[in-house]
């Protein structure tokens, strides 16, 4: 995951993930492999905050948009890793 990216619902930004304590990795392993073998997704890990995100300032305003979800810095994790 890329650093200094914006905080999702949860404020939580990938560099709690990536200076956490090391003891932190194991929990999310532990959670990631009950979420895999029970088949069973936290709501939580499906909120996201949409945003829209101006284009072009000098263009049309009503088209110059687009949107952009920001969503739970532990649910991008368990998409990069599945």
């Amino acid at each position: 995951m890329k650093l200094g990216t914006a905080a999702g619902p949860d404020d939580s930004c990938a560099e709690h993930i990536h200076y956490a304590h090391p003891l932190l990795i194991v929990h999310l392993k532990q959670l990631f492999k009950l979420i895999l073998t029970c088949g069973f997704v936290p709501n939580s890990f499906g909120v996201g905050l949409s945003m829209p995100l101006v284009k072009d300032k000098t263009g049309n305003k009503m088209d110059n948009y687009q949107a952009i979800i920001l969503s739970p810095a532990i649910s991008k994790r368990l998409r990069l890793c599945c």
